[in-house]
């Protein structure tokens, strides 16, 4: 699990291959979480909150990572990493392509090795 590295760079760089790891599921099934935060915005208004949180509270665990790496405007890039691992997911269950998943977050992982 990404919490138990040792240092912000370790668990965002960790976090990553999870993804990376479980593309084959995520591109077939999906993202849960993503599907579901999705469906209740658009139809379930009483459950809107509860069901987002899920994902705020994902991007709040990768901004603080951001922040622990000295990034004082964290939250941007924590939504942002959040934003496009879904989108990568959207885009690799929608060509039925698990290597968009990793070609995806390729490109995130080698932009955090670059801060």
């Amino acid at each position: 699990m990404y919490e138990r590295q040792p240092t912000p760079l370790a668990r965002l760089q960790a976090f990553l291959d999870s993804v990376i790891e479980s593309r084959k599921n995520i591109t077939r099934y999906g993202y849960p979480l993503g599907s579901l935060s999705q469906e209740m915005n658009e139809s379930h208004s009483s459950c809107r909150a509860r069901v987002n949180n899920g994902l705020t509270v994902r991007a709040q665990c990768i901004a603080e990572q951001f922040r622990a790496l000295g990034r004082s405007h964290a939250w941007d890039p924590g939504t942002w990493v959040i934003g496009s691992v879904q989108g990568a997911i959207l885009m690799a269950n929608a060509m039925d392509d698990p290597a968009v998943i990793e070609r995806q977050i390729e490109q995130l992982k080698a932009w955090i090795d670059s801060l």
